[in-house]
């Protein structure tokens, strides 16, 4: 899984770099019939937090992204209908379900040098999902 993956990119990168995780936004709240699924992610936001002291000495940062609600093939406003969708997107602040895109855009800043004093972070892309309560 995670672990092994990184295990076997770290034998391939020199010093410095940046290693970015993907977690979920259920491990801030509790879901319920999410249990299984947010125990994993809060297990690689941990794993982000270790290893970015285990290898802060080689320059390496190691951050998580908690995706909220977002379109993609695995997950997505088609698949619940009209209710469903309409439901989840009353839950977000910014009413509406995010794109790849967006959470890419922040996966590619956690990597970039603008990012260089940031490591064992996690962070909400989320739309307001989790710490917001829309009015």
């Amino acid at each position: 899984g995670v672990f092994f993956t990184i295990q076997k990119a770290l034998g391939l990168m020199g010093d410095g770099g940046s290693i970015v995780l993907n977690a979920s936004w259920t491990t801030h709240r509790g879901i319920g019939s999410a249990s299984l699924y947010s125990a994993t992610k809060a297990a690689v936001q941990s794993l982000a937090k270790t290893l970015a002291a285990d290898l802060a000495p080689r320059g390496i940062r190691v951050n998580s992204i908690s995706p909220g609600y977002v379109n993609t093939d695995m997950f997505n406003e088609d698949q619940l209908g009209a209710e469903g969708a309409a439901a989840r997107r009353a839950q977000v602040a910014l009413g509406r379900f995010g794109r790849a895109e967006e959470v890419a855009e922040v996966v590619m800043f956690l990597a970039s040098a603008a990012a260089s004093y940031m490591t064992g972070q996690d962070l909400l892309v989320d739309g307001g999902l989790v710490p917001v309560i829309p009015n």
